[in-house]
């Protein structure tokens, strides 16, 4: 059980967009006795990574895929979890080209010191998948992935999840010039690659707004 406020990039963008009160109950309940987790598309971010800084190619990429659909390794969920990375980089594959970072280098981001901002009395956890950096090796933005099938995220939810993105950025690296053109979000089920928005405060108005709104209901949940 999760005794401090907290939720992740991917579900506020997905609580922000979510009408459904009785829904946002079960996302605030979820996170706060989520106790353990499975780890899911592990094949997937190993191969997104190489195709993304190791210039893996669409034939090695989708090679692999069948590899993975085949395979009859490991436990139950393990085998499964391989089919779902299949799907996974067969659908990532489709949006890569629309990845057009120009002068911009794509690493594996792993140098933060922290990985969570707090709004509202909530700790926002930020998982940065990769970072996005100039010909200076300054980095100029950032990338965030969203795997899960079950509840992908909208346009908007993108939206708002890149924002975050763009917050934490600011936040974590003040000395550099973050470009919200650098700081986008992918729905892989969805087909989405999405920048964070001109209207940068007004999304921040609504995170704050719903972090706030999961601060008042989290010892009810």
């Amino acid at each position: 059980m999760t005794k401090e406020p907290r939720i992740s990039a991917n579900k506020i963008a997905e609580y922000c967009t979510e009408a459904s009160p009785n829904r946002r109950r079960t996302i605030i309940r979820t996170i706060k006795n989520q106790d353990g987790f499975f780890a899911h598309y592990v094949d997937a971010k190993q191969i997104i990574e190489s195709i993304l800084t190791d210039g893996m190619t669409n034939a090695q990429a989708l090679a692999e895929a069948a590899a993975l659909e085949s395979s009859l390794v490991g436990t139950k969920h393990e085998q499964g979890d391989k089919k779902r990375s299949a799907e996974v980089i067969r659908r990532f594959l489709q949006l890569k080209d629309e990845l057009d970072l120009k002068s911009g280098k794509i690493k594996k981001a792993d140098q933060f010191s922290t990985n969570s901002m707090e709004i509202s009395g909530v700790r926002l956890t930020v998982r940065v998948d990769y970072t996005v950096h100039d010909s200076n090796d300054t980095i100029i933005g950032g990338i965030i992935i969203h795997y899960g099938k079950t509840n992908p995220l909208s346009e908007k939810g993108c939206e708002l999840a890149a924002t975050v993105i763009r917050q934490f950025l600011e936040n974590t690296a003040p000395e550099t010039q973050i470009q919200r053109k650098f700081c986008l979000s992918m729905d892989i089920h969805n087909g989405l690659l999405i920048a964070a928005p001109a209207a940068f405060k007004n999304r921040m108005k609504e995170i704050d707004a719903a972090c706030e709104e999961i601060f008042t209901h989290w010892e009810a949940a």
